[in-house]
């Protein structure tokens, strides 16, 4: 099977294809704040790949929390990409994502993950890693900014994206798209689809309009 990866929930922005008959797995980041160059990332990797768009079985998808606007291009190109041709659609919670790109990166123990979720909140959840193996101990919440600099005082290793320079007791580290790719084969990791926001929506009633005489 031929997966695409889109995980845009992060200022690191990435694209991954991974054909799992072959195990061949390519990926492509694009970083910083501005907008997404998503077409030109896909592109770019079906050219680097010698794929065709039809060869494409499956299109998996960084759910966030994180970047708002990133994982709603994310979402926008591939339910546009599934009207247009069948293929088969997956989203995976990007706090995941990280907890295993620790892993692969040799970590172990608890470890905390936060993003920011502006407005003086964070989103945190715990992952126990251990060898081979990804546990969440504490599923993603939102924190105040209090409760953020208590972390600075655990006994947990705290990792997140773009924090490190105002926070440098926030190890740096970012979801990707590799590891998107290789997560999506695993359907007990697979989310409904929609960005993951923790906040309740709220409304606002329009005033009625002003008539001028």
């Amino acid at each position: 099977m031929k997966i695409l990866a889109f995980e845009f929930s992060s200022a690191q922005r990435s694209v991954a294809l991974h054909d799992t008959g072959t195990a061949n797995l390519v990926e492509i980041m694009h970083e910083g704040e501005g907008p997404v160059p998503a077409f030109s990332m896909v592109t770019e990797i079906l050219e680097k790949t010698g794929t065709k768009k039809d060869e494409l079985e499956c299109l998996a998808l960084g759910l966030g929390p994180g970047s708002y606007t990133g994982i709603r291009i994310a979402l926008s190109i591939a339910r546009g990409w599934q009207a247009a041709a069948p293929i088969s659609l997956v989203g995976v919670g990007s706090m995941v994502n990280m907890a295993h790109v620790l892993l692969k990166k040799g970590g172990k123990g608890l470890v905390t993950l936060v993003v920011d979720a502006h407005g003086g909140e964070y989103y945190q959840s715990s992952f126990l890693l251990s060898e081979g193996a990804v546990k969440e101990v504490q599923a993603a919440r939102l924190i105040s900014k209090v409760e953020f600099n208590g972390l600075e005082e655990s006994d947990m290793a705290v990792f997140g994206p773009g924090l490190s320079r105002t926070f440098p007791w926030v190890q740096p580290v970012f979801p990707a798209g590799n590891v998107l790719a290789e997560l999506a084969v695993n359907p007990a990791l697979h989310l409904e689809l929609e960005p993951i926001y923790l906040r309740e929506t709220k409304f606002v009633k329009a005033p009625p309009p002003r008539i001028i005489a």
